[in-house]
């Protein structure tokens, strides 16, 4: 049974509105960071002549460079955007692992920003923090006019 992302999204607007009611967050500071991790998921094999049933290929689990050195696993993505105060999760997605960080970011980024502002209202002055995996002249322009942002990297990325 697959799990449409409209149920985790729901699920984390309610979430977070519950919170809001309970400790009265009206953040204005995102914390926005990917990660991945390996698991012990593997490849459907043939099992010679005798037909076992062949387990379906992972659509999200694939192999990568692994900061833990387990580059011969498969791998799968988490992205988060939290709020600074508490680090209360407003958006957390899983992705393919082997997709560059920047072009995780220029997918999501539409969803990001209507969900940031549904959660705190269009008018709210948000700033997002992003590291430097997510620089690409594509994602800033994304972002022009659109939220506030803090990013780390180099400075003349933008010059070029």
């Amino acid at each position: 049974m697959c799990i449409d992302d409209t149920i985790f999204t729901a699920i984390e607007a309610e979430l977070f509105s519950r919170i809001d009611q309970l400790m009265g967050i009206s953040p204005n500071i995102i914390c926005y960071d990917t990660t991945n991790f390996f698991t012990y998921i593997e490849e459907p094999k043939e099992r010679g002549r005798i037909n076992f049933h062949i387990p379906k290929r992972s659509e999200l689990a694939n192999t990568c460079h692994s900061k833990n050195s387990k580059n011969y696993l498969n791998h799968v993505g988490l992205l988060m955007a939290v709020e600074k105060s508490f680090g209360i999760p407003l958006i957390s997605r899983v992705y393919r692992a082997n997709c560059h960080d920047s072009k995780i970011f220029s997918h999501i980024f539409a969803e990001l920003i209507i969900s940031l502002k549904t959660l705190y209202g269009a008018e709210t002055d948000l700033i997002l923090i992003l590291d430097k995996g997510n620089n690409s002249k594509k994602n800033f322009s994304y972002m022009e006019g659109k939220i506030n942002w803090v990013e780390s990297g180099v400075l003349c990325i933008r010059c070029k």
